[in-house]
């Protein structure tokens, strides 16, 4: 399942309206490491709007107005908002259980770790307590 979401910035300039949009694969967006910041000079760049001009610093400081979200993205969009750091962590979260569900099977003979909420938390946050350590 694809999750992507278009995101259009409108904006003023010399007098016109202008509505750019892009449509983001969030797949990935986020595979390569981009922020939310990262998605102005996408939707720039599909524009044809140079990243060294008036215009881009128009479109800098106008708000990203989020459209049409599929797959996993449906569920963090409200309105035009979408919430993108709580999509990443679900994201992860979900690349995640899939590599914990095969630990769960291989190690623990458990086939779903849905039926084992209590092990399927724990798991988790051992994972996110690993992920923390690698960090520091």
């Amino acid at each position: 399942m694809s999750n992507s979401i278009v995101a259009t910035i409108p904006f003023d300039f010399k007098g016109e309206h202008h509505t750019p949009s892009a449509l983001i694969d969030l797949d990935r967006f986020i595979a390569n490491n981009h922020e939310l910041p990262n998605i102005y000079s996408e939707v720039a760049s599909l524009n044809q709007i140079g990243l060294y001009s008036y215009e881009y610093e128009v479109l800098m400081s106008s708000e990203i107005h989020f459209s049409n979200a599929e797959g996993l993205a449906k569920a963090f969009i409200d309105g035009i908002h979408f919430d993108f750091d709580g999509f990443k962590q679900h994201l992860h979260e979900q690349k995640s259980l899939v590599a914990l569900n095969l630990i769960a099977k291989e190690h623990l003979q458990i086939d779903d770790l849905e039926q084992e909420p209590a092990l399927k938390r724990a798991l988790l946050e051992a994972c996110r307590y690993g992920e923390s350590l690698s960090q520091t």
